[in-house]
C-alpha cells in the first residue's frame, strides 16, 4: 500500500542519514524485513541521504547542537584531525535531521504512489468503457 512504502521510505532515509555508512544497506534491510515493509523502497530511499549534502548537514546541525554555533572551519585539521567529534557530531545531527528529512520523502512516496495507482486505475476504466 502507499502507506507501507511511505513508512520503507522513512525507514531508509533515517537509517541512510546516520553515521553507519558500511552497515547502512544491511541495517536498512533487517529493519525493513522486521516491521514487514518493502526492502527495495527503503534502500532506494536512501539514495536520498548521499554524500557530502545530508552528512554535512548533519555535521552543521550536530555542531550547533553542542557549540551553539555552526561549524566554519573547513580545514584538515578539523576533517581529520577531529574526526572522532565530527562522527559524535553527525550522528546527533542525524536524529534531528533524519526524521525530517526522512518525513519529507514519505509524504512525496505516498503522494506520488496514490497519483500514479489514481491515474493509472482511471486509464484501466476508461479502457474497459470504449470496448463496451
Amino acid at each position: 500500500s502507499a502507506v507501507e512504502l511511505a513508512a520503507a521510505s522513512w525507514v531508509g532515509i533515517f537509517i541512510g542519514s546516520l553515521p553507519i555508512i558500511p552497515f547502512g544497506i544491511v541495517t536498512i534491510v533487517y529493519v525493513n524485513h522486521k516491521l514487514h515493509l518493502n526492502k527495495l523502497a527503503g534502500v532506494v530511499a536512501s539514495n536520498v541521504c548521499v554524500f557530502p549534502f545530508v552528512p554535512f548537514l548533519c555535521v552543521e546541525v550536530g555542531h550547533f547542537l553542542r557549540f551553539g554555533c555552526l561549524w566554519s572551519e573547513f580545514n584538515r585539521q578539523t576533517m581529520l584531525h577531529e574526526i572522532h567529534y565530527r562522527l559524535w557530531e553527525w550522528l546527533l545531527g542525524a536524529l534531528v535531521v533524519g526524521p525530517l528529512i526522512g518525513f519529507g520523502g514519505a509524504l512525496l512516496t505516498y503522494i506520488l504512489v496514490r497519483y500514479l495507482r489514481s491515474t493509472s486505475g482511471i486509464k484501466k476504466m476508461k479502457g474497459l468503457e470504449d470496448t463496451r
